[in-house]
């Protein structure tokens, strides 16, 4: 059995923790690992997680261990193997004791990206002054990167699921009432997204659209418009949701507007429409990581174009052509292929299992 250590900050309030959590599920079941998560933000884990108690710094959920990592760390003897999520600073102490045992792993699981330099860095070490060399470990799109958080049996779970005529029960259990004949959109997004630009993009439809926003987006929650089934585009606020539940909502939607890394791969395997809202970053170094995937992703130009507006707080572009007739058809056909295509890749947790096991040689043994 593999034993490790798993390490969240929680910069992006959800995204962090929601990767993290994904990943320290599959490795315990389905690799057999040995988890101990240690996260700085319980308060955000629980909005995800309703299981967390953010008042216990020591807990087991799901058969791992869930620890709060104080910023007064306590001296904590190392495990086999240490992630540091997103490259996440380890704890001095932590690091030291890490260089003092035998023949230890430390891994910088990086950021997501379809940049084709990822593949180049994917698996090496960075030097140190001591014993350690901490190997950058790059999710992603190819053979030769650490691949996607993807379940075993995920993509039968949606066939099943998306085959089904309970998914309209489920999202009556839920209080989402859809009006006839309108088009569901799922809407997650940074707090800088242009949504009033959007919903005046699908007034000029003429077609009928139902959003699910979260509930503490307060631009459309405290609006009076929207809010009324007879509207043509209509909207209503819902609360965060475990990770399980909103794999189902995604797949249960029409189109949906995702932001940062974790929502946006659950879209991805949903297979249907998606609209990415990519973290901003200061030096635009966003835009040619988002040019990288559309790439990959085969969308008709307006829509790539207004990803690109979104990501910096506008929406000019026209995507009226591309959310109806054969527009919409082919980023529907689009969306299908990629995930298809994905899905014959080998998922991050395995290839994190078979790397660490090849390392420690134990993959022999098992």
């Amino acid at each position: 059995m593999v034993s490790a250590d798993l390490f969240c900050r929680v910069v992006d309030n959800l995204g962090d923790i929601g990767v993290m959590w994904r990943l320290a599920r599959q490795l315990t079941k389905e690799k057999n690992w040995h988890i101990r998560l240690w996260v700085d933000r319980l308060e955000s884990f629980q909005e995800i997680e309703p299981a967390i108690n953010p008042s216990v710094p020591t807990q087991i959920c799901q058969d791992i261990q869930i620890c709060l990592w104080m910023d007064d760390w306590q001296p904590t003897p190392p495990r086999q193997v240490a992630i540091a999520g997103f490259s996440c600073e380890l704890p001095d102490d932590y690091i030291r004791q890490l260089a003092t045992t035998a023949e230890p792993i430390w891994l910088q699981l990086e950021y997501l990206s379809a940049q084709d330099w990822v593949s180049s860095f994917h698996g090496l070490h960075s030097k140190r002054n001591d014993s350690l060399r901490p190997v950058f470990f790059f999710p992603g799109f190819h053979d030769n990167t650490g691949g996607l958080i993807r379940e075993h049996g995920l993509i039968e779970q949606r066939n099943r699921w998306v085959a089904t005529q309970d998914k309209q029960a489920w999202l009556a259990s839920l209080g989402i009432s859809i009006p006839n004949n309108a088009r569901l959109i799922s809407f997650f997004a940074y707090p800088h997204a242009p949504m009033h630009s959007l919903i005046e993009q699908l007034r000029q439809t003429r077609q009928r659209f139902h959003l699910l926003v979260p509930s503490n987006l307060p631009s459309l929650n405290n609006s009076s418009q929207g809010n009324s089934p007879n509207e043509q585009v209509s909207w209503q606020a819902i609360k965060f949701m475990q990770q399980e539940n909103y794999d189902k909502l995604l797949w249960s939607c029409d189109l949906n507007f995702v932001r940062g890394e974790d929502s946006f791969v659950r879209a991805i395997w949903a297979g249907k429409p998606l609209f990415w809202q990519i973290y901003p970053q200061k030096d635009g170094a966003h835009h040619p990581k988002l040019d990288a995937w559309l790439k990959l992703a085969g969308l008709a130009d307006p829509i790539g174009q207004a990803m690109h507006e979104w990501a910096d707080g506008l929406l000019k572009t026209d995507l009226s052509a591309s959310l109806a007739n054969q527009g919409w058809q082919d980023w529907e056909h689009a969306s299908k292929r990629l995930s298809d295509s994905l899905e014959t890749q080998a998922d991050l947790a395995t290839r994190l299992d078979n790397w660490v096991r090849t390392q420690s040689g134990t993959a022999n043994r098992l």
